[in-house]
C-alpha cells in the first residue's frame, strides 16, 4: 500500500490556494436572428471573430456601416478550426477576445470531421453509420470536450476572452416535476450543448421584452416589442445561468454599443460583489 510522504504533503500545501488565479470569461450568447448578439460582440476587448461556413452577419453589418471594420476569418473545416487556435496560441498578436459566430456552424463542421476520420464518411445506412442511434454525435463529445480544453489554454496563456454565439430552437422538456412543456434553449444537439453549458461562465439568453393585450373574450395576443434584453438566469420559458452576479434580466439598450456597456457595467459590480 502506498502512502503520501512529507514532500506529497508539502506539495499538496503548496497547492491549496483561497484566492485562485483570475482568468478571461467564457460566455455562450444566444436568441433569435437579429437581435444584435453578433454587433454585440463586436464591442468587445480587441476581437477577432471566427466564422463557420456559410455565416456572414459580421460582413453585412460592416458593409451596411453599422459596426465598424473587425478582424474576422471564415472557416470552412474542422481542421482549420483547431489549427486557427493553435495559431492563435503560439503566434504574436493583440487579440483579446475569440468570437466563434456561430458555434453550432462548427458543430457541425465538427460532425463532418468526424463522420470522415472515425465513420468512412458514411452518414447513414446501417449500424456503423454515425447516426446509427446518433452514436456519432455523442462520440463527437471527446473532440468537443479536447477543443474546449484548448480554449481555456488561450484564456489561460494568452489572456483571451472566449464569446460564443449561437442561434435557438424551441424543444419539448420532459419536465420530471410535472407536465411536459416547450422551451427555448441554444439551436445544439443535447450532449454537446451540456458539455458547453457546464463549461461556460454564462449562458445569455437575448429576447424582445413582448407586450401582450387581453382582448374582449379575455383571450390573451401577443404585440409584439422592440425593448431588447438579455435574460441571465433559467426560466420555464428558456435556459440562462451565470456565475457573476449579474441580475436576472438588464436592457440591451437602443444599440449594440449600449448594450455591451450595460453589460460590462453589471458584470464589474457583480465581481466587486455590489
Amino acid at each position: 500500500m502506498n502512502t503520501a510522504t512529507l514532500s506529497d504533503v508539502q506539495n499538496f500545501m503548496d497547492r491549496i490556494t483561497a484566492t485562485p488565479e483570475r482568468t478571461p470569461g467564457r460566455f455562450l450568447v444566444y436568441g433569435d436572428g437579429g437581435l444584435g448578439k453578433t454587433s454585440w460582440a463586436a464591442y468587445s476587448r480587441n476581437p477577432i471573430f471566427c466564422m463557420s461556413r456559410g455565416e456572414t452577419g459580421l460582413e453585412t453589418l460592416i458593409n451596411s456601416g453599422q459596426i465598424s471594420p473587425t478582424p474576422s476569418i471564415s472557416l470552412e473545416k474542422w481542421e482549420e478550426t483547431e489549427q486557427f487556435v493553435d495559431w492563435l496560441l503560439n503566434e504574436r498578436h493583440d487579440y483579446g477576445t475569440l468570437v466563434f459566430d456561430a458555434i453550432n456552424g462548427f458543430e457541425h463542421m465538427l460532425y463532418e470531421h468526424v463522420c470522415n476520420k472515425d465513420y468512412g464518411g458514411v452518414w447513414t445506412g446501417g449500424k456503423d453509420s454515425f447516426m446509427s442511434w446518433y452514436q456519432g454525435h455523442r462520440h463527437a463529445t471527446t473532440y468537443w470536450s479536447a477543443f474546449f480544453d484548448k480554449l481555456d489554454e488561450l484564456r489561460k496563456n494568452r489572456n483571451m476572452s472566449i464569446i460564443l454565439l449561437c442561434h435557438q430552437q424551441v424543444t419539448n422538456y420532459d419536465n420530471p416535476e410535472g407536465a411536459d412543456y416547450h422551451r427555448i434553449i441554444p439551436d445544439m444537439y443535447k450532449d454537446q450543448y451540456h458539455l458547453v453549458k457546464k463549461w461556460c461562465d454564462a449562458v445569455l439568453h437575448f429576447s424582445f421584452l413582448t407586450e401582450t393585450k387581453e382582448d374582449s373574450r379575455g383571450k390573451v395576443k401577443g404585440l409584439g416589442g422592440q425593448s431588447r434584453v438579455c435574460y441571465t438566469e433559467r426560466k420555464a420559458a428558456f435556459d440562462a445561468k451565470n456565475r457573476y452576479g449579474l441580475p436576472s434580466m438588464f436592457s440591451l439598450g437602443d444599440s449594440a454599443q449600449e448594450g455591451w456597456n450595460n453589460f460590462v457595467n453589471l458584470f464589474k459590480k457583480g465581481k466587486e460583489g455590489k
